[in-house]
């Protein structure tokens, strides 16, 4: 199981429990008359977020569990992205739609950026939420370059 599909199954996961717990600890502090508004207030946010996080996965759930994927191909160009945990981004412009693929993974290429272009092969849900493997070939050679895929 790669990266994207552990950190899918995380944030279902952690979905299910914010909002079950959201909505047991919001029913027990307007219960008990001692909690001040502000400790309920924090229960019903927390309510909330849980119920964001599901409302974000689970329209991609089947389409996870039962493999339906959607396979992008074209002309791509790969972008790093800073911050703490090193990852990138697969961008597909010179379709009618534009279309960016985060990973978690990071390959090692010559070069990034617009100017450098690539031919990538990105499985992603139909819906193009979550992406679950790319593949990156030399766009004149179709070489493989890279892919987050265990061949």
């Amino acid at each position: 199981m790669n990266r994207e599909l552990i950190l899918y199954y995380g944030i279902l996961i952690l979905g299910i429990i914010t909002l079950f717990g959201g909505i047991f600890f919001t029913i027990d502090t307007w219960k008990d008359s001692t909690e001040t508004f502000k400790d309920k207030l924090q229960f019903i946010f927390i309510t909330l977020l849980g119920f964001g996080l599901l409302y974000w996965t689970v329209p991609s759930l089947s389409q996870i569990v039962f493999k339906d994927y959607a396979v992008i191909k074209g002309d791509c160009y790969v972008e790093e992205n800073s911050g703490k945990t090193q990852s990138m981004s697969i961008i597909f412009d010179s379709t009618e739609d534009y279309e960016d693929f985060t990973f978690q993974d990071y390959p090692e290429l010559g070069a990034y950026g617009e100017d450098v272009p690539y031919f990538c092969r990105v499985i992603s849900t139909k819906n193009h939420r979550f992406p679950i493997s790319y593949k990156i070939y030399d766009s004149k050679t179709h070489k493989q370059l890279s892919s987050s895929e265990d061949d």
